[in-house]
């Protein structure tokens, strides 16, 4: 399972993470963009240290190398990650993006929109909490019937 979250979106994920870190840790790999990843990871990156007080609550249990920090996004983690999904290495991928803010990266960003779309094995691509929830609940009767 792949997970990345922009910026404005890292809180979320972290929430998100720690809620569900039995569920998450069933898949047998999770691959992250590079902060995100560090952060799932119990790290938090030096340029994130004015945020670091507001993201420690939160922060899933530190287990080192639970996730595999790919390069962060600009650094072409997105591309990254649509090269696993392409392989039919990622099979799902939870992309909380923030819409709203501009990427540097955005061709990146579309790349990977669009691996998960023609995947050869097929990806599921959830981009909202809401979404999120759903199939994770989903996920956990599914696998307590």
């Amino acid at each position: 399972i792949g997970l990345i979250a922009h910026d404005t979106q890292k809180k979320v994920m972290l929430e998100f993470a720690r809620r569900h870190h039995a569920l998450l840790s069933r898949f047998g790999r999770r691959l992250a963009t590079g902060t995100t990843g560090g952060l799932l990871n119990g790290e938090v990156p030096a340029r994130l240290a004015a945020e670091a007080a507001s993201l420690r609550p939160v922060l899933p249990p530190p287990v080192p190398g639970w996730t595999t920090a790919l390069q962060s996004g600009p650094r072409g983690g997105d591309a990254q990650i649509a090269e696993e999904v392409l392989e039919g290495r990622c099979r799902r991928l939870i992309f909380f993006e923030d819409p709203h803010v501009a990427r540097e990266h955005e061709a990146d960003i579309q790349l990977l929109e669009r691996a998960t779309r023609f995947a050869p094995q097929g990806c599921l691509c959830i981009n909202d909490l809401a979404n999120a929830e759903f199939w994770m609940n989903g996920f956990a009767s599914l696998l307590a019937a």
